[in-house]
């Protein structure tokens, strides 16, 4: 089943979505710490947006600035999976810090 409120995968046997906190059921309203959140954590989000695209372009900078050789072997090129792995990190806090920015908190208002 999917929780109403944030729309996040649950089983049919949880008191509460993992996700947002929100109770299933009436009779455990305000039982839950978090439960009377309203908006999603957005800087969260915007991060992991962030993160894929760095992902993404990590290698590809990696590459440009004569940072990466290609090794004609087969198996996993690590060079790149390094340079895709320091553009998740960099763009990732970047990210999230332009989040903070733009929607105030990390934390449910």
């Amino acid at each position: 089943m999917k929780c109403p409120r944030c729309l996040a995968v649950c089983m049919d046997t949880d008191p509460f979505c993992f996700s947002c906190r929100s109770p299933f059921s009436r009779k455990q309203d305000n039982v839950l710490p978090g439960a009377e959140g309203g908006k999603p954590p957005y800087a969260a989000r915007l991060s992991m947006i962030f993160m894929c695209v760095g992902a993404c372009l990590g290698p590809v900078v990696g590459k440009e600035y004569g940072f990466i050789s290609s090794s004609g072997g087969g198996g996993i090129d690590f060079g790149s999976a390094m340079w895709a792995g320091i553009g998740a990190a960099i763009t990732g806090t970047l990210g999230y810090a332009i989040g903070m920015m733009l929607f105030g908190s990390g934390s449910r208002k």
